[in-house]
């Protein structure tokens, strides 16, 4: 059998042809094909404690892929000590007045101050259940029942409807078809919907139950509705190209 192909990519740090990170999704993946890479970026992790880390996303067609960059040592990531810090030079090195002024490194200053360093998680596109967004801040909630949720904070409102659209998409391209819905929020942190915490107790319901409970109370709680990503026609082309590019060096690969 082939797999359907997927019609956007928005690989920002130009990582699909990086072979490391190709060898590692291709060690970790689950299935009989190479998984195509279809958006990469520099954003930062909220875990349940409310700590920003410095992660590089990766979503192939399959799932999503978290990995440190190589130039984090720590755990947590500090946006001003990282941007004073000696070894970032002065070309990308923001100008800070003040703490508010700090911001995360664009994709261009990402793959520039960054190499890939662990894989910290793999998420299976079909254990994504629903996605949160801010309409805000620039929040995401990846929602995992089988496991626990991702709360990542990027740069900027594109960057959420780019990962919605990616991840929608190829959700709607497996056999059998997965279907995730998306939610926005009128919140200023997204953090109390956040189930992150690896040690939760599990409770004696399914995936859809503890979801569907979820839902309820969102709606008793907070303001919410539906949310549908907006498709840019210039980017969806450029991904469109990029995605082409992906799928002639594989089946250039298995001729080999």
């Amino acid at each position: 059998s082939t797999r359907s192909p997927t019609s956007m990519s928005f690989d920002h740090l130009g990582l699909a042809k990086n072979d490391k990170v190709r060898q590692i999704i291709q060690k970790a993946g689950d299935g009989m094909f190479d998984e195509i890479i279809l958006y990469t970026n520099s954003v930062q992790k909220i875990n349940r404690k409310a700590k920003s880390q410095q992660r590089i996303l990766v979503i192939t067609d399959q799932a999503m892929y978290n990995f440190t960059p190589s130039a984090v040592k720590g755990r947590t990531f500090s946006l001003r000590g990282f941007f004073e810090a000696p070894h970032v030079s002065d070309a990308v090195r923001p100008k800070l007045t003040n703490s508010s002024s700090a911001h995360p490194p664009t994709a261009t200053e990402s793959d520039a101050l960054f190499g890939v360093g662990q894989l910290k998680r793999r998420i299976s596109i079909r254990k994504i259940h629903t996605i949160s967004v801010s309409a805000i801040v620039h929040d995401i909630v990846i929602h995992v029942p089988e496991e626990y949720d991702y709360l990542y904070r990027v740069v900027r409102k594109k960057d959420i409807e780019q990962i919605v659209m990616v991840v929608q998409e190829s959700a709607s391209k497996l056999a059998p078809k997965h279907s995730i819905r998306c939610w926005l929020f009128e919140l200023n942190s997204l953090t109390e919907i956040s189930d992150n915490d690896k040690q939760r107790i599990q409770k004696n319901e399914t995936t859809a139950q503890l979801m569907d409970r979820k839902l309820s109370d969102w709606q008793k709680h907070y303001k919410m509705k539906a949310y549908e990503a907006k498709k840019n026609s210039h980017h969806i082309v450029k991904a469109q190209q990029q995605k082409q590019e992906q799928q002639q060096q594989q089946q250039q690969h298995l001729q080999k």
